[in-house]
């Protein structure tokens, strides 16, 4: 190296050494390889990193699959497991090798479920009934794999319209509609139809009982009632009883 200026003369050699690249550690800022989180509805992956220097360096992720699959975008929110990796890097100052972690994302585990409505008037149709839980952020999470039985049986049903108590019961297990929620044991709830309060109209034809061998010959009772599927009548003060049922 030689230096020269008005006051100072210097010429000489000067060794400089350059440090070969230092190999790096990758570690993982959150979940841990082998760890298990829960579903919350929030990006859970954790962050690459080396330290350099005392500081923290991130670093891309290069590959991330869920249950075996690429996924886009490097979340991982749904439930699944889920394999992230960063590829090896050498910059000629510092490098390090592929690294990989594993972890999974559990389904987040509901308490039990709710009804929007749970008393019904009797309508001669299904009650149209929506069954929810209250999701990882207290949000509905609608629940359609459920089974109807009328109170006291066992039979699932299809039709449930007549006015009674019924049960709702979902099963254990992950939600066919939301694999991000499940069901550790059978949840039940009810509901109830109650009977339609009806008015009764009777029409007459005749103005005169008189009763000839136990029949009314003269008067005929006729009554309806809306919606209503069947009508009973009391006898009228006689053994047999000349009816006709319009409704």
């Amino acid at each position: 190296i030689g230096i020269s200026n008005d006051n100072y003369v210097f010429n000489g050699t000067k060794k400089i050494t350059i440090s070969a690249e230092t190999s790096q550690t990758v570690q993982w800022e959150g979940v841990q390889n082998g760890g298990i989180l829960t579903y919350n509805g929030q990006n859970q992956l954790p962050k690459p990193y080396i330290v350099i220097d005392g500081e923290k360096v991130y670093l891309d992720i290069d590959s991330l699959e869920k249950d075996g699959s690429p996924v886009t975008g490097n979340n991982a929110i749904l439930a699944g497991s889920y394999k992230a990796t960063v590829n090896a890097v050498s910059t000629g100052n510092w490098q390090f090798g592929e690294n990989e972690i594993e972890f999974t994302i559990n389904p987040f585990e509901l308490k039990g479920i709710y009804l929007t409505q749970n008393v019904y008037i009797y309508s001669g149709s299904n009650p149209v009934i929506e069954v929810y839980a209250l999701g990882a952020n207290n949000e509905k999470i609608v629940i359609n794999n459920k089974t109807i039985t009328k109170e006291g049986s066992s039979a699932n049903l299809t039709d449930y319209k007549d006015a009674g108590n019924y049960v709702i019961t979902v099963a254990s297990g992950v939600l066919s509609s939301n694999a991000n929620y499940k069901f550790s044991n059978a949840v039940t709830t009810t509901f109830v139809i109650n009977p339609m309060n009806v008015t009764v109209t009777f029409t007459t034809t005749g103005n005169n009982w008189i009763w000839q061998d136990g029949k009314n010959t003269a008067v005929t009772v006729t009554a309806s009632v809306p919606n209503a599927v069947k009508v009973s009548y009391g006898n009228f003060g006689a053994v047999n009883t000349n009816v006709t049922d319009n409704g």
